[in-house]
């Protein structure tokens, strides 16, 4: 739940936010876990918290934007990415980079 006056886009361009929406994201997937969740589903798109909540749960966890990455690395050589802001072409530049896909990433649009 998001704090009343906080945009949830605003979670994605302050870290302190992002690490609110981390906390968020690794009680949740517990809380699937302990509830008997087969696999948990991050549905954002900067995917904040993922390896994080990975390190906590022993049920598979997937994310939009390494799922999306991978799925498109899979169907091609290349693949691009478009985005609403500066910011979050940044930000999905660097996830390129994290996941190891910044060399099959022909570039980010905003």
């Amino acid at each position: 739940m998001y704090p009343v006056g906080v945009p949830p886009m605003a979670f994605n361009t302050h870290d302190g936010l992002r690490l609110l929406n981390s906390k968020l994201v690794c009680d949740a997937a517990v809380a699937a876990e302990q509830a008997g969740y087969d696999a948990f589903t991050l549905g954002c798109f900067f995917d904040s918290g993922l390896s994080e909540a990975r390190s906590l749960v022993d049920i598979p966890i997937v994310s939009l934007s390494e799922t999306c990455m991978l799925t498109a690395c899979s169907l091609g050589r290349k693949f691009a990415v478009i985005s609403l802001t500066e910011f979050q072409k940044m930000q999905s530049e660097d996830l390129a980079r994290a996941y190891g896909l910044a060399d099959r990433l022909a570039g980010v649009v905003a």
